[in-house]
């Protein structure tokens, strides 16, 4: 039962994409009360069943990124090459409210699914597409990855780790995650505007775009010509008091005590018991310590390795001094203020992680497991009104699970 005060009860969404970008948007859509039906081959259904078992992601017997994106949504498997399954796909886009892909344009249109066909038949339809490059120019139909689109080609791999370094491994799917947000807020902008003038339209993000805008600030400083920010190692950054520290217990701790720092200097090196770098000439004013920057993380490395995270975090929290812990995704579990934000709520297939938007009075509800593939055929195709032979025939062709 979805309750109404979720902003999209009743609104039905049809997911007709693969992996996690446009599938991630749909799941937003699902938790906030959307009825939303996954479009997924017959047979072994969206490979996303499968990520679980790609060598780049920690193994498990669980397919977890499948049970994160499919939640809150039911399942019709339909060979969308076959006429008469594509049609029952175009019948179900008829009556629904917002459809969403991630097919490139050249394969939407193969398909016959195109913007121009589905909005023929739906005017109020709102057509959701996120790509790898955009819906225009050279690249439009080439595939991205995040790895690729969002990470490498937008200029955030290079920002990270010193320059002479090699490029860093990429967080798996966070491009795509990040993305299904752009997506999420386009959706939601194009059904305010319906709200007002009854007209649907095209509502689109991608991975590249996506990339620059998270990336912005260091793109519109080259673009006003500051050139590269600098990507200095951890020992020579310009700012001692806003550096990653390994404490005693090998856990790196962020300092930032990047506003006001002045005021919060003799704080930070109190609570670090160094008292004596007050007297010290090399570091006795904002512009000593920068100009010295070196020399003073190499005092503060002996410093924070004199004791363990949790007491640093104690210590320097106590006096106001800002920290943040560096934590792997199995740390992340046991936050104890992830666990107070609801941040990992309890699922119908486990915990979860949460949606990240919040609206008072109507929290996220996270019902429905995900599904095997194709099992609410019968019941969709039912409020369809395709019949039972037709879907006997289909299904012993291999177009309908």
């Amino acid at each position: 039962m979805i309750p109404e005060a979720l902003p999209f009860a009743g609104l039905r969404v049809v997911d007709c994409g693969s992996f996690i970008a446009s599938p991630a948007t749909a799941a937003l859509m699902g938790d906030l009360g959307a009825d939303v039906i996954k479009i997924e081959p017959p047979g072994q259904g969206d490979p996303l069943r499968r990520m679980h078992l790609h060598p780049d992601l920690a193994g498990s017997d669980s397919a977890y990124p499948w049970d994160l994106i499919s939640r809150n949504k039911r399942s019709l498997a339909l060979d969308l090459k076959a006429p008469e399954a594509l049609e029952i796909l175009l019948r179900l886009t008829d009556d629904s409210d917002v459809f969403v892909t991630n097919f490139p344009p050249r394969v939407r249109e193969r398909l016959g699914i195109g913007h121009d066909v589905l909005s023929s038949r739906n005017p109020g339809l709102i057509y959701a597409a996120f790509t790898g490059h955009g819906e225009d120019g050279p690249d439009r139909d080439k595939p991205g990855f995040d790895s690729t689109a969002f990470w490498s080609r937008s200029g955030l791999m290079r920002l990270t780790g010193p320059a002479e370094a090699d490029p860093p491994r990429f967080p798996p799917g966070a491009g795509d995650q990040i993305g299904a947000l752009s997506l999420f807020g386009a959706i939601s902008a194009a059904l305010y505007r319906r709200e007002r003038t009854g007209q649907g339209g095209m509502a689109t993000a991608s991975l590249m775009g996506t990339g620059y805008w998270v990336n912005a600030v260091s793109i519109q400083g080259a673009l006003a010509g500051a050139g590269s920010r600098p990507r200095p190692a951890r020992t020579d950054m310009p700012n001692a008091c806003f550096n990653s520290y390994r404490c005693r217990d090998g856990r790196w701790l962020v300092l930032t005590l990047a506003n006001g720092e002045a005021r919060g200097w003799p704080r930070l090196v109190a609570a670090i018991e160094r008292t004596d770098l007050l007297d010290d000439p090399r570091f006795a004013t904002p512009e000593a310590r920068a100009s010295n920057a070196g020399m003073l993380i190499a005092e503060f490395d002996a410093a924070f390795a004199t004791r363990d995270r949790a007491d640093w975090e104690a210590r320097l929290g106590a006096v106001q001094v800002v920290t943040g812990s560096v934590q792997d995704a199995a740390e992340a579990t046991q936050d104890v203020q992830a666990e107070v934000a609801g941040l990992m709520p309890e699922a119908a297939a486990g915990r979860t992680v949460a949606t990240p938007i919040g609206l008072d009075g109507a929290a996220p509800v996270y019902r429905a497991a995900p599904r095997e593939v194709g099992i609410d055929g019968d019941a969709i195709l039912d409020a369809l009104g395709v019949d039972a032979k037709t879907r006997a025939r289909l299904r012993a062709a291999g177009q309908l699970g």
